[in-house]
This record gives structure tokens, sequence and C-alpha cells, in this order.
């Protein structure tokens, strides 16, 4: 069977959509394995306010066994923002303890 222009330009096309759906991928994996290899910062400050760090976004809870929590939190920011290194740091909680 003789392959029309528009079948080659259509395979050309599907080739293409694979190919960027393997990039996504890759870089979905990559993102994936930045975060959970990212290192929390967490200090204890005065009055019992703990400040947790993760990948220049911080954040700040009251108690020890709210700190994984947050970090949750933060990865989810991270996960959410598309160019997370290129803004400032960014205080998910404005009021301190």
């Amino acid at each position: 069977m003789k392959k029309l222009p528009f079948d080659t330009w259509c395979a050309d096309y599907v080739d293409f959509l694979v190919k960027c759906a393997i990039d996504l991928h890759h870089e979905r994996i990559q993102r994936a394995y930045e975060r959970v290899t990212a290192e929390p910062t967490i200090t204890q400050l005065e009055g019992d306010c703990i400040r947790v760090c993760l990948d220049g976004n911080c954040g700040f809870v009251s108690s020890f066994h709210l700190v994984e929590p947050k970090l949750n939190q933060l990865r989810a920011a991270n996960d959410n923002s598309t160019a997370s290194r290129e803004k400032p740091p960014h205080h998910t909680n404005q009021t301190r303890c």
C-alpha cells in the first residue's frame, strides 16, 4: 500500500506526540526524584515555634508533630510551582507561632 502525504504527516505528528509524552514523563520522574532527595531544614525558634524549610519554601508550626504535615504541604507547593527555583523564598504560613 502506497503512503499518501497525509498518512506521512499523520505518522510524523504521532511520533512527535509520543516523543513529547516521553519527555514529559522523564521530567516528572526527575522532579519527583529531586523532591524525595531534597533535605528539609528544621529549626526550633524561640517560644516553641518551629520553622520548616524545603527547597527555598518555609513554613512555621507550633509543635513537632506538625512538621511532617507541613513538609507535605511544602512538597505539594513545589510540585504545583513550575518555576520554584526562580522565585524568592515563599512563606506558606505568614503568622508565626
